[in-house]
């Protein structure tokens, strides 16, 4: 009798403990959705509140030429070094008149109604200013055209610091000239703008290519021979996290140049990896790297293809994107050891050979394994899997990659060495203290590292 009702005790607290987790479960769910309700009316207030000022900005737009910044300076005159209201509105009218812009038009002479370029010898450009008729009496000549009296202004020998091909080439070929006067503290200067349509060069591997991997923080760039064999390697810092979207932007710019400077130095043309963001960002919260997860999630990153082919076509350097599947793991396997790379290098390495069609097959071992390392200082070995000539080579490294992904999470968590979300990552140094990559960075200052082979080279495979 004792035993029953003890077993039917057990029972009952069985059943109390189940329901008591649901009812918990079901309170967690609860105030979860509550959250994400919260979280949902919020977003639709902040939007709400947009479309209303976007309607009443359409409505009654708002223009203040000379800057708005500028233009509250009047209401706080010692704050800005004004001593009465008339001084500053001396610098506001003259702020206001300091620019000005005449669209360019394609079915004009020259791309431009008002002003119109003509090349001269020495590879100047003459420029011929039409004046309104109340500006008529500051002209330096006129003539009829028409049936009207045309007025205008010439100014001779103008030079640009770049560009002088692209803007002749755009005239020439009766397309839009944009021309912009602007007056700073020194004097007045003249910017074109034209719409330029060169074709892009075609990528040649005949000397060796530039191969390109873009990662959080940095841009790793390798330089290899006709035989595929790495020369040197570059660290490009490109950080974009925290910045604003310009910002980012022109970060990305400025390490696209110089990718492209570097391309054009060596006379080798730039292979870069075929970047799908949008299945990445899918597989973001199964990844456990945050400044990956920064990356990708980072809005200018998307943009570095664009940037990248824009700085190879202005620079007159071919460029090809390749398929950057098991680029990280092979570059692990054959490169990093063997020439003293960095993982990254490695990749970049892996990237710029298999444009030229070089051999991607395991390594031989005698005992049948290989060393590679981790992204920290531990280094796990890796059993190579039996060559079958009947499969791609792809499904072995396939195979090899899910190993290395098992072993080193085995080897991080036997060391104690736990990845911390949102950690900041390690700057490097030079033989000057100065960063050469991370958050306080500059772009443009690139690390170069002249490599040394270990072993004999890997060269194109024959045929």
């Amino acid at each position: 009798m004792h035993r029953r009702y003890l077993s039917a005790l057990k029972h009952s607290l069985s059943e109390l403990h189940a329901k008591t987790a649901a009812s918990a479960s079901i309170g967690r769910r609860i105030h979860a959705l509550r959250v994400a309700l919260h979280q949902h009316k919020r977003r639709r207030a902040i939007l709400e509140h947009r479309r209303v000022e976007a309607q009443r900005q359409a409505a009654q737009p708002a223009l203040c030429f000379g800057s708005r910044k500028f233009f509250r300076a009047q209401f706080a005159l010692q704050e800005n070094g004004y001593s009465e209201l008339s001084d500053w509105r001396k610098d506001w009218a003259s702020k206001r008149s300091a620019q000005m812009t005449l669209d360019g038009n394609s079915s004009r002479e020259s791309g431009n109604q008002f002003a119109r370029l003509r090349k001269r010898a020495g590879g100047k450009f003459d420029l011929e200013l039409r004046l309104p008729k109340q500006l008529a009496q500051r002209a330096t000549r006129s003539f009829a055209f028409a049936g009207s009296t045309i007025s205008c202004v010439d100014f001779s020998g103008l030079s640009f610091n770049h560009g002088n091909v692209v803007i002749q080439r755009a005239i020439d070929a009766g397309r839009p000239v944009t021309v912009k006067f602007l007056r700073d503290e020194k004097s007045w200067k003249v910017y074109v703008s034209v719409d330029d349509r060169s074709e892009p060069k075609a990528a040649d591997f005949s000397g060796g290519s530039l191969g390109v991997d873009l990662n959080a923080g940095h841009v790793s760039v390798s330089v290899v021979d006709a035989s595929g064999n790495p020369v040197e390697a570059f660290n490009i810092p490109c950080v974009t996290y925290g910045k604003p979207a310009d910002q980012a932007k022109d970060t990305i710019r400025k390490a696209a140049a110089e990718v492209a400077a570097i391309a054009k130095r060596f006379g080798v043309s730039v292979v870069s990896e075929r970047l799908d963001f949008s299945k990445k960002k899918t597989a973001l919260k199964d990844s456990n790297d945050a400044r990956y997860a920064r990356m990708l999630s980072s809005f200018a990153y998307s943009s570095f293809d664009a940037a990248l082919a824009s700085a190879c076509l202005r620079r007159g350097v071919g460029h090809r994107q390749v398929n950057p599947a098991y680029t990280s793991i092979i570059g692990r396997v054959k490169f990093v050891r063997r020439y003293g790379l960095s993982v990254h290098d490695a990749a970049s390495v892996t990237i710029a050979r298999r444009a030229m069609g070089c051999s991607e097959r395991l390594p031989r071992s005698n005992d049948g394994t290989v060393t590679v390392p981790t992204n920290g200082s531990v280094h796990v070995t890796l059993d190579l899997p039996v060559r079958n000539g009947s499969r791609h080579v792809w499904t072995e490294w396939n195979g090899l990659n899910k190993e290395y992904h098992k072993k080193a999470l085995a080897a991080q968590g036997s060391s104690g060495r736990k990845p911390r979300p949102g950690r900041r990552p390690k700057t490097s140094t030079g033989r000057s203290g100065a960063p050469l990559h991370g958050p306080s960075a500059e772009v443009g200052r690139s690390r170069r590292m002249p490599l040394q082979s270990r072993d004999p080279g890997v060269g194109r495979v024959p045929g």
